[in-house]
């Protein structure tokens, strides 16, 4: 027996940096929907502009799929033209339904509009005025023959009452998107609470294959069986389709911190084809267009499929094993527990906790508190802006929006211990390191025996990222293991041996960490797929900046 169809399967694709070869991979897989993403409102005539000339409509065109384009309405809002945006601003409201009676007009190749009203310069959560916005372009939508989604995205679980309210109230024709976890910045966080909570509207469930939050491509990054039993869940609560990033634009910065000068490395797409988050792509693919087996586990046709056809029949078998454990590597590099250490994306992951601060003892009520801005904007004593709903929570690297503990309050006990370093969640923490290392170790010496039968340069690339994945998590354990022992100093009352002994223990991280420095020297250069790479150990992680803060954050 088979998976059940998703019925909508959309590749989500930046405007300016669309592939065809992901394109033609995703065809390929079943995925009927090219979604580009992008900026706000004023850039449309400039997509326009280039889709023409890149033919990004004829590929969809080319391979029957239907398109969709986001739209950020109250990007670059003016309000001295706009006014207030307001229930009673019917200046407002006549200005949006012509705007978008132009984009449809604009745009008559779009076949969905995906609406996002936050992440902008007015971020819109009155459930009145987000009403009756979805309406108003709805109306538009209509008459265009075009449909309306709505991307419910949230930063905080303090906004999500307000997008409840408003869902039932909605025109069932309007589909409802949403997040596949706590915002899709951590895997091992309680799925999303909107998912199977949207009435009788259509629900499709985002993810972020690309990894953001995840060290995106310089790391090898399979977490198919993630993927497997998010899927599953998605079914049981009724979703018809899936919106899959697997494309992320970044820069990256290189910084000596000696000189401080700052070196902007090139953009890069980050596409997932031809490396281990490839897999995640297929798995999705093969799962919403109901071609996996709904009996089997461990997607174990889907891995011989993908592992076949990137690596060769000769190398799949052990392939498959090199790669599909390095999601849960990953992982344990970038977690305690089920809660990132701080912020990923950071070069010093804990910078927000420590900048500026020195660590005090703080209370439970203390570290789940919120913000006083924010506060007073909840209560309705503050205007929102940019500002509010973009605020960090700060009193430790576990209190971060995205945190499982703020979505899921069953967890908050668990967050407590984690924060203070309780002694058993370090014995987990060191215990789980040493699995993950295990796993590593054995995922380099699984590739060395096929090294020779892998397509060209495909085992320098492979063992590179399989090596960064080692590197990655001797760093992030390092740190999080001197944070954990150190914050067990600040909060058990232990005696003077036991916290001689521990002080000693924090030490011992910090000299670790200080001699993985000598790593950064390595690189390879090599053609993978026809594609020259560069590739440079860890320089996204500032492992000196981080020694430097955490020593003065601790005053030791």
């Amino acid at each position: 027996m088979n998976t059940p169809k998703m019925e909508y399967r959309s590749l989500a694709l930046l405007r300016s940096w669309p592939t065809r070869d992901l394109v033609e991979l995703g065809a390929d897989l079943g995925f009927n929907a090219l979604e580009f993403i992008g900026g706000g409102v004023s850039s449309h005539l400039d997509f326009r502009r280039l889709a023409d000339e890149e033919g990004f409509f004829d590929w969809a065109d080319e391979f029957d799929m239907s398109t969709a384009l986001w739209i950020r309405e109250f990007d670059d809002y003016n309000r001295s033209w706009w006014g207030e945006p307001a229930l009673e601003n019917e200046h407002l409201w006549t200005g949006i339904r012509r705007r978008y009676e132009t984009i449809c007009e604009l745009y008559p190749e779009v076949d969905y509009f995906a609406l996002k009203t936050v992440e902008s310069h007015e971020w819109i959560t009155d459930p009145a005025v987000l009403e009756r916005l979805i309406s108003v372009i709805n109306d538009v939508c209509r008459e265009y023959e075009k449909t309306l989604i709505y991307r419910s995205f949230l930063w905080h679980p303090e906004q999500l009452e307000g997008v409840r309210t408003i869902i039932d109230g909605l025109p069932e024709d309007v589909v409802i998107m949403t997040k596949c976890v706590g915002n899709d910045w951590n895997y091992r966080a309680s799925h999303h609470p909107l998912i199977g909570d949207v009435g009788a509207h259509d629900q499709y469930v985002e993810i972020d294959i690309a990894s953001e939050y995840h060290r995106l491509d310089d790391v090898a990054n399979a977490f198919t069986d993630e993927i497997r039993r998010r899927f599953d869940y998605w079914v049981e609560q009724g979703v018809t389709g899936i919106h899959v990033r697997p494309l992320w634009a970044a820069t990256r910065e290189r910084t000596d911190r000696a000189e401080d000068p700052v070196e902007e490395l090139p953009w890069s797409s980050h596409s997932v084809v031809g490396k281990a988050q490839e897999a995640n792509l297929w798995a999705l693919g093969r799962l919403a267009t109901g071609e996996a087996d709904a009996d089997s586990d461990d997607l174990e046709g889907v891995w011989r499929e993908f592992a076949t056809r990137r690596f060769g029949a000769a190398a799949a078998d052990t392939m498959i094993e090199v790669l599909r454990p390095t999601g849960e590597v990953v992982e344990e590099a970038l977690c305690v527990d089920r809660e990132t250490f701080g912020d990923p994306r950071r070069r010093i992951p804990a910078i927000m906790t420590m900048e500026g601060r020195t660590a005090e003892r703080r209370t439970d009520e203390e570290a789940e508190s919120l913000p006083a801005q924010f506060e007073a904007y909840l209560e309705g004593r503050e205007t929102p802006t940019d500002t509010t709903h973009s605020f960090q929570l700060d009193t430790n690297p576990f209190a971060r929006n995205w945190s499982t503990w703020r979505w899921d309050p069953t967890y908050r006990p668990t967050y407590h211990r984690l924060r203070k370093g309780h002694p058993e969640t370090v014995g987990r923490k060191e215990r789980a390191v040493r699995e993950a290392r295990a796993s590593a170790r054995e995922s380099l010496e699984r590739l060395e025996t096929v090294a020779d039968d892998l397509p060209e340069d495909g085992y320098e690339f492979v063992r590179f990222t399989l090596r960064e994945n080692e590197f990655l998590l001797e760093v992030m354990s390092e740190m999080e293991l001197a944070w954990l022992k150190a914050s067990n100093r600040l909060y058990y009352d232990e005696g003077d041996d036991e916290r001689i002994a521990t002080r000693a223990d924090v030490e011992t991280h910090l000299e670790r960490l200080a001699a993985l420095t000598d790593r950064y020297g390595e690189s390879v250069e090599c053609t993978w797929r026809g594609i020259p790479y560069e590739l440079h150990r860890g320089e996204y992680v500032d492992i000196d900046g981080y020694l430097e803060e955490f020593r003065r954050y601790w005053e030791l």
